[in-house]
C-alpha cells in the first residue's frame, strides 16, 4: 500500500480547528497503512494552530491499539516563531517517550518534520535559549525525527552548537544504551546564518562522535549558509578524523574556493562521504560534482 499524503497545504480558509479536525481523522484511519505524510503548510496556523495539530496526532496516537504508525508532518510557511518552535519539539518528544513495557521502536511517531520558511529567530535571550535548548533535547532524544527540515529559518551558530552537542549525546547514548533508538539520519539546514562558527560547530560532533558502520548522518545540507573555506576545512577535519561520519554533504551556494575544495577532497578519499556538492561556490576551479 502506497503511503497516505493528506494534502491540506494553503487550506488557511479551513481554519484551525477543521484543519486538526481532518488530520486526527486522517491518523486514525485505516486507508493510508502504517504511513502517512500530512502536509499542512502555508495555513497560517501559528504557534496555536500547529500545537493543536500534533495535539490531535498525539491523541489519535494513543487511541491506536494495534501497530505503529509512522507520520510525516511538513509545516513550511506557517508563521510559526520561536516560542511555538520549541513548545513543537518538547510535544514530539512527549510523544515517544517509553513507558515501562514499551521501547521507541515499536512506538508511533513523527519520522520527519519539516518546518521550513518559518522565521524562527527572537531578539528575547531567553526565548532563544529555550529554543536551542529543546531543539538539543530533540536531537539527542530517541524520539527525534529521522528526517529534520529547519531551512530558511533564521538559525543560527547557536542552534548549529545545540544540534551538534544533541547528535553526539546521541551517539554515545547508543554505545552505551541498546534501546537508545539514534533518530536523526537526514539534517537540512540551508539557507540559515550557519556561517563558519555553525559549521564548526557541526564538525566538532562529527569529528569526535563514535566511529561506527553506520554513518551518524546520512545527509547534511549545508547549502546557502554563508560558509567560506575556514568552515569548509573544520569539516575536512571531522571526516578525516571520523570516515564515517557523514554520507552526502552540500555545501553548495556557499563561499569556498579551491582552498576549502583540496582540504575537503583530500579528506574524503576512502571515506564514506559518497556525494558532495560544491557547485555555485566562490571561484572553485578545481572540483567538478
Amino acid at each position: 500500500v502506497a503511503p497516505a499524503r493528506i494534502a491540506l497545504s494553503h487550506h488557511h480558509h479551513l481554519g484551525t480547528d477543521k484543519i486538526a479536525k481532518s488530520v486526527g481523522a486522517a491518523v486514525s484511519g485505516d486507508e493510508g497503512g502504517d504511513t502517512i505524510t500530512v502536509d499542512v503548510s502555508a495555513t497560517l496556523l501559528g504557534d496555536d494552530g500547529i500545537s493543536q495539530v500534533l495535539q490531535s496526532i498525539e491523541e489519535k496516537f494513543s487511541e491506536k491499539s494495534g501497530g505503529r504508525q509512522i507520520i510525516g508532518l511538513e509545516a513550511r510557511s506557517n508563521r510559526i516563531t520561536g516560542v511555538g518552535a520549541a513548545s513543537i519539539f518538547n510535544k514530539i518528544l512527549d510523544m515517544t517517550k517509553p513507558t515501562n513495557d514499551t521501547n521507541t521502536e515499536g512506538m508511533s511517531r513523527i519520522e520527519s518534520l519539516d518546518m521550513s520558511l518559518n522565521d524562527l529567530d527572537t531578539p528575547d535571550r531567553s526565548q532563544q535559549r529555550n529554543l536551542v535548548k529543546s531543539l538539543e533535547a530533540l536531537v539527542e532524544g530517541g524520539g527525534c525525527p529521522s528526517t529534520l527540515r529547519l531551512d530558511c529559518c533564521g538559525l543560527g551558530p547557536a542552534a548549529c552548537r545545540s544540534i551538534g552537542k544533541g547528535l553526539l549525546d546521541s551517539a554515545n547514548k547508543s554505545k552505551t544504551e541498546p534501546t537508545q533508538r539514534r533518530s536523526l539520519r537526514s539534517l537540512h539546514l540551508g539557507s540559515n546564518r550557519v556561517g563558519d562558527a555553525g559549521a564548526a560547530a557541526l564538525a566538532a560532533a562529527l569529528r569526535t562522535a563514535p566511529q561506527s558502520s553506520e554513518p551518524l548522518l546520512e545527509v547534511l545540507d549545508l547549502s546557502t549558509c554563508d560558509i567560506s573555506d575556514a568552515g569548509c576545512e573544520a569539516l575536512a577535519l571531522a571526516i578525516r578524523d571520523n570516515p564515517g561520519c557523514v554520507r552526502t554533504l552540500d555545501l553548495s551556494n556557499n563561499l569556498i574556493t579551491d582552498d576549502g575544495c583540496v582540504s575537503l577532497a583530500l579528506a574524503a578519499s576512502g571515506t564514506a562521504l559518497a556525494n558532495i556538492d560544491l557547485s555555485n561556490n566562490k571561484d572553485i576551479r578545481c572540483w567538478k560534482s
